[in-house]
């Protein structure tokens, strides 16, 4: 329906390194959904303490359900854990606002190593997205 009003059908699948985020993905898939375009966002802040992005997330890049979804085009992208974001969340800012020192809903603004935590997380989900950022909005 969506296509044929010249609407692309974008789909972001974000999971976390439990096999048991793969199970909205495993429906759609038993259901035949096939999107214009799909995406695995692979969440880094979802990985225990320690973990590497190649450890947190082996089993579910191995996983059969991701497998097909690769094999039908779908784009793993990974998604930096972002340390500050408790901070961010708290002032209820905007990304850009954070780096900028703007102070949201508290009293001051994020201190100079949060604000270059965010800054560094910004620059690395442009990265990261590089590839797929045509699909956003």
């Amino acid at each position: 329906m969506f296509e044929a009003q010249s609407f692309a059908v974008v789909l972001f699948h974000t999971v976390g390194p439990q096999e048991e985020d793969l199970s909205p993905l495993a429906t759609l898939q038993r259901l035949g959904f096939k999107p214009t375009a799909s995406s695995i966002i692979l969440n880094e802040a979802m990985m225990d303490v320690g973990e590497t992005r190649d450890t947190g997330f082996a089993r579910i890049l191995r996983h059969s359900v991701v497998r097909q979804a690769i094999g039908e085009g779908a784009v793993p992208v990974f998604m930096p854990k972002l340390f500050a974001a408790q901070q961010v969340e708290i002032r209820r800012l905007k990304f850009h606002d954070a780096v900028a020192g703007k102070t949201g809903r508290a009293d001051t603004p994020l201190g100079p190593f949060d604000r270059a935590r965010v800054r560094l997380w910004l620059e690395a989900m442009d990265s990261n997205f590089a590839g797929i950022s045509s699909w956003l909005p």
